[in-house]
Protein backbone atom coordinates (compact mmCIF):
# COMPACT_ATOMS: atom_id res chain seq x y z
CA UNK A 1 0.00 0.00 0.00
CA UNK A 2 1.43 3.50 -1.00
CA UNK A 3 0.94 6.02 2.00
CA UNK A 4 -0.21 9.05 -0.11
CA UNK A 5 0.80 11.66 2.57
CA UNK A 6 3.58 11.62 0.88
CA UNK A 7 2.87 12.06 -2.55
CA UNK A 8 -0.66 14.63 -2.32
CA UNK A 9 2.02 17.88 -2.38
CA UNK A 10 3.73 17.44 -5.23
CA UNK A 11 3.54 18.93 -8.23
CA UNK A 12 3.40 16.45 -11.28
CA UNK A 13 2.60 17.91 -13.86
CA UNK A 14 5.05 17.53 -16.92
CA UNK A 15 6.25 21.73 -17.87
CA UNK A 16 8.00 22.74 -20.72
CA UNK A 17 10.22 25.49 -21.31
CA UNK A 18 9.16 29.02 -21.70
CA UNK A 19 9.43 29.37 -26.01
CA UNK A 20 12.42 30.82 -27.05
CA UNK A 21 11.74 31.40 -30.87
CA UNK A 22 8.17 32.67 -32.02
CA UNK A 23 8.27 29.46 -34.10
CA UNK A 24 8.11 27.51 -31.04
CA UNK A 25 5.66 29.97 -29.78
CA UNK A 26 3.15 29.88 -32.78
CA UNK A 27 3.38 26.00 -32.17
CA UNK A 28 2.82 26.03 -28.49
CA UNK A 29 -0.02 28.26 -29.27
CA UNK A 30 -1.60 25.98 -32.35
CA UNK A 31 -1.54 28.17 -34.95
CA UNK A 32 2.07 27.63 -36.81
CA UNK A 33 -0.57 26.91 -40.04
CA UNK A 34 -2.73 29.64 -39.39
CA UNK A 35 -3.13 33.00 -41.21
CA UNK A 36 -0.45 35.78 -40.28
CA UNK A 37 -3.57 38.04 -38.51
CA UNK A 38 -4.38 35.56 -36.26
CA UNK A 39 -0.89 34.75 -35.24
CA UNK A 40 -0.32 37.83 -34.44
CA UNK A 41 -3.36 37.93 -32.02
CA UNK A 42 -2.41 34.80 -30.69
CA UNK A 43 0.70 36.14 -29.81
CA UNK A 44 -0.80 39.68 -28.41
CA UNK A 45 -2.83 37.48 -26.70
CA UNK A 46 -0.03 34.93 -25.23
CA UNK A 47 2.27 38.09 -24.30
CA UNK A 48 -0.72 39.85 -22.18
CA UNK A 49 -0.23 36.78 -19.53
CA UNK A 50 3.35 36.00 -19.96
CA UNK A 51 6.83 37.68 -20.51
CA UNK A 52 8.40 36.60 -23.56
CA UNK A 53 12.57 36.52 -22.82
CA UNK A 54 14.95 38.74 -25.00
CA UNK A 55 15.38 35.92 -27.53
CA UNK A 56 11.69 35.74 -28.19
CA UNK A 57 11.05 39.77 -28.55
CA UNK A 58 13.72 39.78 -30.71
CA UNK A 59 12.58 36.58 -32.34
CA UNK A 60 9.03 37.94 -32.68
CA UNK A 61 10.07 41.51 -33.69
CA UNK A 62 11.89 39.92 -36.87
CA UNK A 63 8.84 37.71 -37.49
CA UNK A 64 6.93 41.47 -38.31
CA UNK A 65 4.02 39.40 -36.38
CA UNK A 66 3.20 42.87 -34.23
CA UNK A 67 3.39 45.26 -37.10
CA UNK A 68 0.10 44.05 -38.14
CA UNK A 69 -2.63 46.55 -37.43
CA UNK A 70 -4.68 45.55 -34.15
CA UNK A 71 -5.13 47.30 -30.30
CA UNK A 72 -1.99 46.22 -28.66
CA UNK A 73 -1.96 45.84 -24.94
CA UNK A 74 0.62 47.70 -22.82
CA UNK A 75 3.03 44.88 -22.96
CA UNK A 76 2.85 44.35 -26.76
CA UNK A 77 3.50 47.77 -27.08
CA UNK A 78 6.35 48.56 -24.43
CA UNK A 79 7.62 45.34 -26.34
CA UNK A 80 7.61 46.96 -29.67
CA UNK A 81 9.00 50.76 -28.35
CA UNK A 82 12.01 48.71 -27.11
CA UNK A 83 12.49 46.48 -29.52
CA UNK A 84 16.00 46.99 -31.26
CA UNK A 85 14.61 47.60 -35.03
CA UNK A 86 12.35 50.49 -33.54
CA UNK A 87 15.55 51.81 -31.74
CA UNK A 88 17.55 51.82 -34.65
CA UNK A 89 14.64 53.18 -36.75
CA UNK A 90 14.37 56.05 -34.37
CA UNK A 91 17.90 56.81 -34.22
CA UNK A 92 18.20 57.39 -37.98
CA UNK A 93 15.11 59.32 -37.74
CA UNK A 94 16.86 62.15 -35.84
Amino acid sequence: MIDERFYEDLDLRVRRPAPQTVSILLRDLNVLDAPRDEQGERVRGWLREHKASPSLRRSIDRSGLLDLPAAASCEVAATEATSPRRLTQTRHER
